[in-house]
């Protein structure tokens, strides 16, 4: 499937030679679905407010909201067409800049690649 890529570090839209550029491949297609998957929380896509990753703490606990949200993130992740298995999913908090970073590797019907996603919400 063909779409507009976007550049995974700025979040913008990926250009070359003074053009938008499209995913060059199924491969980098799903990998950018799941970069955004993991980027939306439930209801905050104001096209769709029933997508996203569905995030309800229930406790007060810091360490247990984050194993809630990294449970969620798998979950969603494992959910999307075209993955067959996480091999690795490791999350990381800075608490001084507040930017949540997650590391992944999946096995797709495409292939195996790595990728990362960071917060844009950390203290500038």
């Amino acid at each position: 499937m063909k779409s507009f890529a976007i550049d995974p570090q700025s979040n913008t839209f990926s250009r070359q030679n003074g053009r938008m550029r499209y995913t060059r491949d199924e491969l980098e297609h799903l990998c950018q679905v799941i970069r955004h998957e993991i980027s939306l929380f439930y209801g905050e896509w104001f096209m769709d407010s029933s997508k996203g990753i569905p995030y309800f703490p229930t406790s007060d606990s810091k360490s247990e909201h984050r194993i809630i949200l990294e449970t969620a993130l798998r979950t969603k992740v494992s959910g999307i067409k075209g993955v067959k298995r996480i091999i690795y999913f490791r999350s990381a908090l800075d608490r001084s800049t507040r930017l949540f970073t997650v590391d992944f590797a999946i096995m797709s019907e495409y292939g195996e690649f790595e990728s990362s996603w960071t917060n844009n919400r950390g203290v500038k």
